[in-house]
């Protein structure tokens, strides 16, 4: 057998291998579940940008149908785009420095729905001190003009808002049906 015949032959496994990783990556890199993961994270560095006062990545992160729902740890909850903007602005005009970081993501994913569910650990800045708080989260997405958007963001509530609200409903802010 000549050399060339050799060398041929034999990096063929290696071509092989090299074909079905590449392969194995970029249908991975495109699945549902990798591409909400990606969403999720889009969302917490628009919602970090947000606490240092610039609304605008949250609001590109969001839908803007009127069947949004915003349900975050401060209590009370937005229904409908407007309300949900009107949220997530008043946020930004505080310019509170917090700081999230997400913990223990779970995410699954069909080809229109994702949903994200983990624990938002929020380093906070109330009456001069940091305070960490660490509140369960969920997240949900669904594909709109081939981008993923999220649509439903629900988290507990902060423990003194908890504590202050009591057995008392928040208000509802934006349309219910």
């Amino acid at each position: 057998m000549s050399k060339e015949l050799v060398r041929i032959v034999l990096s063929i496994p290696a071509v092989t291998t090299v074909v079905i990783l590449w392969g194995f990556l970029a249908a991975s890199a495109g699945s549902p579940e990798t591409e909400v993961r990606q969403a999720v994270e889009r969302f917490y560095r628009a919602l970090n940008t947000n606490f240092s006062g610039d609304a605008s990545p949250m609001l590109d992160v969001w839908s803007h149908a009127e069947d949004v729902i915003e349900m975050s740890p401060y209590g009370g909850m937005q229904v409908g785009w407007s309300a949900a903007r009107t949220h997530w602005e008043q946020l930004a005009s505080a310019k509170s420095g917090n700081q999230v970081q997400i913990e223990d993501s779970h995410v699954v994913a069909s080809n229109q729905f994702g949903v994200h569910v983990g624990y938002e650990k929020l380093t906070l800045h109330r009456g001069g001190q940091s305070v960490i708080v660490k509140i369960r989260v969920t997240n949900v997405f669904r594909r709109e003009n081939g981008k993923w958007k999220i649509f439903a963001h629900h988290t507990d509530l902060f423990p003194w808002v908890e504590e202050q609200q009591g057995s008392r409903r928040p208000p509802v802010q934006g349309h219910m049906e």
